[in-house]
């Protein structure tokens, strides 16, 4: 009956004991997170209360903002630092500027390509996603140093074609179950209730 729902929804919002209420608020998706927040924490902190009463902004939109402010800065340094370091050990493992340069290609492409497919997908891209920068560069990174190495060492026994072509024989099949195993440890934590995380 319209009692009943009428009560479910009161109980929905308003604790047994009167202690607690809850106050939701539809936003129009075309305003950025941030400014939202922002607003809703300036009309809480102007507005007077009642002597004891305590308001504060909650919700998935409210923690998304918090994690990106507090997560943020960490990340683009951690992205820098990490190119910065994969240069200086890629430099110190081959003291050369072609065994340095090649491997940062195979991360160009990767980077380049995950920004388009986040892109394409319009997987939300905030703070806690733009770790997957980080994590492309050493994977990429990785990636590159296998196939340069094998590369190297096929050139000696034979020539540039025939090179590449056990190269790519050699290497392709772990790569490719390395990456499968990389997407279904990802893709698990869509089954997590941490939406970002999701993401």
């Amino acid at each position: 009956s319209r009692k009943d729902v009428y009560e479910n929804s009161v109980n929905s919002l308003i604790s047994s004991d009167y202690s607690i209420a809850l106050i939701k608020i539809d936003v129009d998706g075309n305003i950025a997170n941030e400014e939202i927040v922002r607003q809703l924490k300036e009309i809480v902190d102007n507005t007077e209360k009642p002597a004891g009463i305590e308001s504060q902004v909650i919700g998935g939109m409210a923690v998304q903002v918090e994690l990106n402010g507090l997560f943020g800065p960490d990340s683009n340094r951690t992205s820098v630092l990490a190119l910065l370091g994969i240069l200086g050990f890629l430099f110190v493992l081959s003291f050369s500027i072609r065994s340095t340069i090649l491997p940062l290609i195979t991360v160009i492409f990767g980077v380049l390509w995950t920004i388009g497919l986040i892109g394409l997908f319009q997987i939300p891209f905030n703070n806690i996603t733009s770790s997957v920068i980080t994590m492309t560069i050493g994977i990429g990174i990785d990636f590159g140093i296998q196939l340069m190495s094998r590369d190297d060492y096929e050139l000696k026994l034979c020539n540039k074609r025939e090179a590449m072509k056990k190269t790519l024989a050699n290497i392709l099949p772990p790569m490719v179950i390395t990456v499968i195993a990389a997407v279904v440890g990802f893709r698990a934590m869509v089954f997590g209730e941490l939406n970002l995380m999701a993401d």
